[in-house]
């Protein structure tokens, strides 16, 4: 009889264990994927098992290939070193190390179970204007100008949270 209870009691703390193992557990294990914008769209798809993040794919083909593409592979470095998406960033391509992060993180909150929500676009109604430019680089601003000095009511329109376009890099 006292083998039988040692037993059951050996088995109750096993089963109590694995169950403390799956309380403890950061993530969800499986792959997930959100986006944000940088220069332009970037996509973050990250594999978790429990407790880490086991591969990183960063899809930066929106972005200036020669800016934001080049630094892809370091931060994809920082993630997997970081295991997180508390990482610095690649000097001159902040936009995009900015929406890397972001993706990344709303991507680990899915596996967490968060809820996710998206960023609202904004949008304009009922203005009217002589001239509508799309763009606020620099020759969409120099439009801008010209048009305002000519007399013409004018609108800008820019994707980016800032102006500047390529002339930014």
């Amino acid at each position: 009889m006292k083998k039988i209870l040692s037993v059951l009691l050996s088995l109750l703390m096993a089963v109590s264990m694995l169950g403390a193992v799956a309380e403890g557990s950061l993530y969800t294990p499986g792959t997930y994927s959100a986006k944000a914008n940088g220069i332009g769209e970037v996509t973050v798809t990250v594999t978790v098992d429990e407790n880490t993040i086991v591969d990183v794919e960063l899809d930066v083909s929106n972005e200036t290939p020669e800016v934001g593409g080049a630094a892809a592979d370091t931060l994809k470095a920082q993630i997997m070193d970081a295991g997180s998406a508390e990482i610095d960033g690649v000097t001159g391509a902040t936009a995009t190390s900015g929406a890397v992060k972001e993706a990344l993180q709303a991507a680990l909150d899915q596996a967490q179970g968060k809820e996710v929500t998206q960023t609202a676009v904004s949008t304009v109604e009922g203005n009217e204007a002589d001239v509508i430019v799309v763009g606020a680089g620099g020759a969409g601003l120099a439009a801008a100008v010209s048009a305002a000095n000519q007399g013409a009511s004018v609108i800008v329109l820019e994707s980016q949270p800032s102006a500047g376009g390529t002339a930014k890099i």
